[in-house]
């Protein structure tokens, strides 16, 4: 990788964590993890945002925004199935908020995989980094990049995404700000659906 090519990337990666900071659907929904499963729960959402913003740099990177134009119907069934999969998480956010069920009660374990696949889903249909990676390709990151920018692009961002959102998690999950977000969680939850069922009406309302 060439110097250019180096404080190109630099660039991104600063713009992206200053990107992180804006409030938006991921840091609330870290909060309505760390107030239903605590720590643990809120850490495994935000490995799953990691992937998700892995996911829009490779598809930045690899020129995958090419493909859309090519074939503007793959596009319009990818934003069906996150539409309706927005939509599920947000009538499974509005039935948390309705359940009164003490969180330390039984049956209340959520499986490991759930969390992340969630963060996969919410980052990836975050109105948030599609401006983000728009922008990124108004700076030239689509055009034909070497394939090491690529990597250390992909994999970079996710690492900087993991880090900040490990970062909120935990802190969302421990001290007074986990003894405080258990209580506001059916707020957080009624909250959350109403997000998650807007975007993703919104999301179908343009097919």
């Amino acid at each position: 990788m060439s110097a250019a090519e180096g404080c190109h990337l630099g660039l991104i990666l600063g713009l992206f964590a200053l990107h992180l900071v804006v409030p938006g659907p991921n840091m609330l929904y870290i909060c309505a993890c760390a107030a239903r499963g605590g720590r643990a729960e809120a850490s495994r959402f935000a490995v799953g945002t990691a992937l998700g913003t892995a996911f829009w740099a490779a598809a930045v990177a690899l020129g995958a925004w090419r493909l859309a134009e090519a074939a503007p119907h793959l596009v319009d069934g990818l934003r069906l199935l996150v539409g309706l999969g927005l939509i599920g998480l947000g009538g499974q956010a509005f039935l948390a908020a309705l359940d009164r069920t003490p969180l330390a009660a039984p049956g209340r374990r959520r499986g490991r995989s759930g969390a992340v696949l969630r963060g996969v889903l919410v980052t990836v249909a975050n109105g948030n980094e599609l401006v983000f990676w728009s922008a990124v390709l108004v700076l030239g990151a689509g055009e034909a990049v070497p394939p090491a920018f690529a990597l250390a692009l992909i994999v970079g961002v996710g690492a900087v995404a993991l880090a900040f959102d490990l970062t909120l998690a935990r802190l969302a999950g421990g001290g007074a700000v986990g003894r405080l977000l258990p209580r506001l969680r059916r707020p957080l939850e009624a909250a959350l659906g109403a997000a998650f069922c807007l975007t993703g009406g919104a999301l179908l309302g343009v097919l």
